[in-house]
């Protein structure tokens, strides 16, 4: 409009000036200059127009002014630094590292670098999480700052096993009712109470997490249930890929209007779900979680083998969620009387670890096909609390003494030549005469095996031997170690055996320095185990109990029920 006139606000920080300032009026159409000038030991650090930076320049032109204005300069002293404290926690390294002097205005690239076995977590920058970057920089310092990294280690993440009396330390506990949560027998004990984990009513007790261990890598969280019998509508058991109350993925079986598999995620509060009321609705059963990327997965199973997928995948989040865990709940406000849900483990792994073939975790009261306990001693084995109870008889297998009781034997479940890894908890075992030991076998005859096995001579040993008719062999260890509990495990490639512990079910060690055994063609006709006490003294048995004991393949296959059944006849 004719005789329209607008203003340029113009305003400088300490530390230098600007001219004109204050308000300064413009014609419309009309131009105007403003010039920086930094004081004596400073320089202009930036200048913003109308809010957007224009960076460290001394002199700007507004140009046929039809609106409003503003223009703000600011100061940095000459010379004046910055630090950036940089630190890494073991599994990996930040370069460079600790305390780095950055000039005021200036940039620092950070380079994150996993240590072999181990990959990128988590960066966070001034505290906040930035996801598992390779890189930082920092740009136009004009503070102070702070970078650090954490790593995760590759493979087989966590496993628990729920030992002793207590939760480890790994855990968190959301909400907590100590009342309605225990450990014992080898299990977590929970209740489904009432409350929920949905959109706004978030009112749940004793959600169980731990952080994710594996960070951005693909991963799969497993569960055994074991007595869930719901009766009400909205009790259930889930395993969750969790962020927070309003951000999650969580699988899971539900009682509405009947058992089913459900797949659900919330998202700010927005809550979607597929539900599945298809397959086993047994007490007892195995619930797992997938996750590939962002992209997430249900799977059920009745053995620990034969997983069959639930509902449609789902994608959430960056793929990098910030827990996993467990919880049973009953939700929609309904308030029956809570039902016991026991866990009996709880495992993070990476997918493509080796495939199950064959487990038993030891439910019910007895063996189940296809065991064969060869010289059965019934007095002396049992099964409860999912753990097979057996002792330290007197007896050998050795060369001709074969006057053993209680060898527990599966028909190999392999395809045939299949590679494996063969797998025992054993807890409580505390040997203190000389040859009682617990053993793994892959095993023909009698006078033709492989074992690796755990046991007392003037101290305890780590065994890993063979027989071939008339001919013995044998490797000790005593490094190690030499606690009641601990994981026992044989592998086969080929025909090339070896021996593994872990005292966590995650870390194994080989052992025996590394030795090596070859026996047969590859093809052994039975996997199983056996504890005894070899020297014929006839010392008292040490018990032992077995939690699990686990036939798993690298890329194998089982093998067919007619394959397993026409050993058992030979047997």
């Amino acid at each position: 409009a004719v005789g329209a006139t607008y203003t340029i606000t113009a305003s400088a920080a300490s530390g230098g000036s600007i001219s004109p300032s204050g308000t300064v009026t413009v014609n419309s159409g009309g131009s105007q200059s403003f010039t920086i000038t930094a004081n004596s030991g400073y320089q202009i650090g930036d200048v913003k127009v109308d809010n957007v930076s224009q960076g460290a320049i001394s002199n700007y032109t507004f140009s046929s002014v039809t609106a409003n204005h503003t223009i703000a300069a600011s100061f940095t002293a000459v010379g004046a630094t910055y630090t950036i404290t940089a630190s890494a926690a073991s599994g990996g390294s930040i370069s460079p590292s600790g305390t780095v002097t950055v000039n005021s205005g200036g940039s620092q690239t950070f380079t994150i670098t996993p240590a072999s076995g181990y990959q990128i977590n988590d960066v966070l920058v001034d505290g906040s999480s930035q996801g598992p970057l390779t890189s930082y920089t920092f740009a136009n310092v004009t503070m102070n700052h702070t970078i650090s990294a954490n790593f995760n280690k590759l493979g087989g993440a966590f496993f628990d096993h729920f030992e002793g009396d207590h939760l480890g330390s790994a855990w968190i506990v959301k909400n907590p009712d100590t009342a309605n949560y225990s450990i014992s027998n080898s299990r977590l004990h929970t209740k489904t109470l009432p409350g929920d984990l949905y959109q706004g009513s978030n009112d749940y007790k004793n959600l169980f997490l731990i952080s994710n261990p594996l960070g951005k890598a693909d991963a799969q969280v497993t569960i055994r249930v074991s007595g869930f019998d719901s009766t009400d509508n909205y009790q259930q058991i889930f395993v969750t890929a969790y962020d927070d109350d309003d951000n999650y993925v969580r699988v899971c079986n539900v009682f509405s209007n009947g058992r089913k598999w459900e797949l659900c995620k919330e998202v700010g509060g927005g809550y979607s779900y597929n539900q599945d009321a298809n397959g086993i609705i047994a007490k007892d059963f195995y619930l797992r979680l997938v996750k590939t990327g962002n992209t997430y997965r249900q799977y059920s199973s009745q053995d620990g083998v034969t997983y069959r997928e639930r509902n449609s995948a789902i994608t959430y989040g960056n793929g990098v969620p910030q827990y996993l865990g467990l919880i049973a709940l009953e939700g929609d406000g309904k308030t029956a009387t809570p039902v016991p849900v026991d866990l009996d483990f709880f495992a993070v792994e990476t997918p493509g670890n080796p495939n199950p073939v064959f487990f038993d975790h030891f439910s019910g009261g007895s063996l189940s096909s296809p065991w064969i306990v060869r010289n059965p001693d019934t007095a002396n084995y049992s099964v409860s609390d999912s753990k097979l109870h057996t002792r330290t008889m007197s007896g050998d297998i050795h060369l001709d003494a074969n006057n053993y009781k209680n060898l527990f034997l599966i028909p190999n479940p392999v395809a045939s030549g299949g590679d494996f890894q063969l797998t025992i908890k054993v807890t409580g075992f505390e040997p203190v005469e000389n040859y009682q030991q617990i053993i793994l076998l892959a095993f023909d005859d009698d006078d033709h095996h492989v074992r690796a096995g755990n046991g007392y001579y003037d101290g305890r040993y780590w065994e890993f031997s063979q027989e071939v008719g008339s001919f013995y062999a044998y490797s000790h260890d005593s490094k190690g170690i030499t606690v009641s509990d601990f994981y026992l495990r044989l592998t086969k490639t080929g025909n090339t055996y070896k021996q593994y512990t872990s005292l966590n079910g995650v870390t194994y060690e080989q052992r025996n320095r590394g030795a090596t055994l070859t026996f047969g063609d590859g093809n052994p006709k039975y996997y199983g185990f056996i504890a005894f006490e070899g020297s014929g003294v006839g010392a008292a048995p040490v018990p032992v109990d077995i939690d699990f004991f686990s036939v798993e393949a690298p890329g194998g296959s089982a093998q067919s029920l007619p394959g397993i059944m026409g050993l058992l006849l030979q047997d």
